[in-house]
């Protein structure tokens, strides 16, 4: 029950960010009104574009149907810690410490951002392993 609570929280906190990853008013550094498809920063902080934002939803999604069972959260756990640990293994051979906005893989990152993917990464090997 643990493990799908976990999920849970992960699912929905992606889903979070991708959606306001995709709305314009949420992602400042860019002058995109309503969609945002321009590289910027997600709360003045974290690089941002569309294609960032669409997977942050997208394992959102996922999450929020595999969250359901105990088989189906472990899987998404999986699949969670290996999509942010690629991704974070790869940032942080572009990003170098950077607070500056660099494309990685077609999406917007910079250190803070990385360093997100690196928790998700780690929670998810955490709890992968349950």
């Amino acid at each position: 029950m643990r493990l799908q609570k976990v999920a849970s929280a992960l699912a929905l906190a992606n889903s979070f960010i991708g959606i306001t990853g995709l709305l314009g008013p949420f992602v400042t550094g860019n002058d995109d009104r309503f969609i945002n498809i321009r590289p910027g920063y997600l709360y003045g902080v974290f690089g941002m574009n569309w294609l960032h934002a669409l997977l942050h939803l997208m394992v959102g999604v996922v999450g929020l149907f595999w969250r359901q069972t105990n088989t189906g959260a472990t899987s998404y756990m999986r699949l969670h810690a290996g999509l942010f640990g690629m991704l974070a293994s790869i940032g942080v051979l572009r990003v170098r410490g950077s607070q500056q906005i660099h494309m990685v893989t077609g999406m917007a990152v910079n250190m803070p951002a990385n360093l997100v993917h690196v928790a998700w990464a780690a929670i998810g090997l955490v709890f992968a392993r349950r």
